[in-house]
């Protein structure tokens, strides 16, 4: 896999091999001018990087490790 992890990207973007120049810019060209895709994608990305959160990822560590 080139370009970042599935799990990570989401539904925010595109996972796609660097050296396909047809399929990279295949993704490119859809996010730029397919406007239900981008937004999608950009939904997808906001609500992903609200999990990076410093208290969501706080709450997540507590859940998993125990209080103090």
């Amino acid at each position: 896999i080139y370009g970042g992890v599935p799990e990570t990207i989401g539904g925010g973007g595109a996972v796609v091999n660097p050296f396909d120049i047809p399929a990279l810019a295949r993704a490119l060209e859809e996010l730029l001018y397919d406007d239900i895709a981008h937004a999608r994608a950009s939904a997808a990305a906001r609500a992903r990087a609200r999990s990076f959160d410093a208290e969501a990822l706080l709450e997540r560590w507590l859940s998993i490790y125990g209080g103090r």
